[in-house]
């Protein structure tokens, strides 16, 4: 018995079917969608697991492809997806997946429930004030069928088990993005049921963007995103600047130097409305001679952490390398700042870094140039780029 309930548990932990939907309804005659995705472990008992085979099933585990009912309408596509086509109503059911390695085999359990009706006369419309759902507008949906007796009526929304509630008329008093998707409907009285679908697009402004920034050399690349229906455009543009400096979700600064340091707004806006985010951008560049017995900076103010703190930053190009495991703690904020080496060629070995500020990246490079061919007399550039999310 023990031995039975450990071997349940590491299913449960490392094999796995996940659904994207697990109730769909669809008319007679059409055809329908099921995907999933499914995982497993590399080894199981010290040995290589590999797959063999994988199906859709339902009742019995037999290959749907291989049952009669089905033969010519079912069909695998990509990794795991199955289609059904031209339904029938003893289609009705509830369909799993399962595979099978050298090793051992799983079923997703539950799987998807089909319900397949007959298209009788079904009518779904919408309503609402402008003709368009709006987020934030009351919209009403309704179902109506030609039924006698009269018919009871039950929405429900795709990849939800439980109705939403009984009646013709489902009323959204104030709709949000998160309402949109595909809203089925049934009608049912003694003589038999229907459904029909029907699919709800919520317009909306652009909600509030996320800005990101990554460095390719000596180029800034900030990325802006954000969710919008219908399609948003991006436009990009610094503080106290009047012309946009790009339109598209990714403005790429070349060659960046401190001259393109400040506030970059990245905007955002449909036919709904508008939204933006800052983000401030530090580009420190600092040129310095050889002292005579190695080549060290220090850095009064590591702009990530705040203009107060005063951590001291040790730069070498190549010598010396004993004297940088240096580290200085920041003053009125708790703050670490350990020291970097920096290796001839533009190399970096970073050590480690941390602080409390949000420092997306910091890259340094160090380009050392020779005097005459005298190694002691040498002159370092050193690129240093911070940015971070206002």
């Amino acid at each position: 018995m023990v031995y039975v309930f450990v071997v349940l548990l590491a299913h449960s932990q490392n094999w796995r079917v996940t659904y994207t939907q697990d109730r769909m309804c669809a008319s007679k005659g059409s055809a329908v969608y099921m995907n999933c995705s499914y995982t497993y472990p590399a080894q199981v008992g010290g040995q290589e697991n590999i797959l063999m085979k994988k199906f859709w099933f339902v009742g019995k585990e037999e290959d749907l492809q291989e049952r009669k009912l089905y033969k010519g309408r079912v069909k695998y596509d990509n990794d795991s997806a199955l289609r059904i086509m031209d339904l029938k109503v003893e289609d009705s059911a509830e369909y799993k997946f399962r595979f099978i390695t050298n090793r051992d085999k799983f079923s997703g359990v539950p799987g998807v429930t089909l319900t397949v009706t007959v298209y009788l006369h079904i009518i779904l419309k919408t309503l609402s004030p402008s003709g368009e759902i709006v987020e934030g507008s009351s919209v009403n949906l309704t179902c109506s069928s030609d039924a006698n007796p009269a018919a009871n009526y039950t929405w429900y929304k795709e990849n939800e088990k439980q109705p939403l509630r009984p009646g013709s008329i489902y009323n959204f008093a104030s709709i949000s993005s998160e309402d949109e998707g595909n809203y089925c409907c049934k009608s049912e009285n003694k003589h038999g049921q229907n459904s029909s679908t029907l699919f709800i697009s919520v317009q909306y402004a652009p909600k509030l963007p996320s800005v990101s920034g990554s460095v390719s050399g000596r180029s800034v690349n900030l990325t802006c995103s954000s969710d919008a229906n219908p399609a948003a455009n991006y436009t990009w543009y610094k503080e106290n600047e009047n012309s946009p400096k790009s339109s598209g979700q990714t403005f790429t600064i070349t060659h960046a130097g401190p001259e393109q340091s400040g506030n970059y707004k990245c905007e955002v806006q449909n036919s709904r409305g508008r939204h933006s985010s800052t983000f401030h951008l530090v580009v420190v560049q600092i040129s310095l001679d050889d002292p005579g017995e190695g080549l060290y900076l220090r850095l009064l103010s590591f702009l990530m952490c705040s203009l107060h703190f005063k951590p001291v930053m040790f730069l070498d190009c190549g010598r010396k390398p004993e004297n940088l495991e240096k580290t200085h703690a920041c003053t009125g904020r708790t703050c670490k700042v350990y020291a970097e080496r920096f290796q001839e060629g533009g190399n970096t070995n970073r050590r480690s870094s941390s602080c409390n500020a949000k420092v997306l990246t910091t890259k340094a490079t160090v380009q050392p140039y020779m005097n005459s061919g005298v190694a002691k007399n040498v002159f370092c550039e050193v690129t240093v780029t911070f940015y971070h999310q206002i």
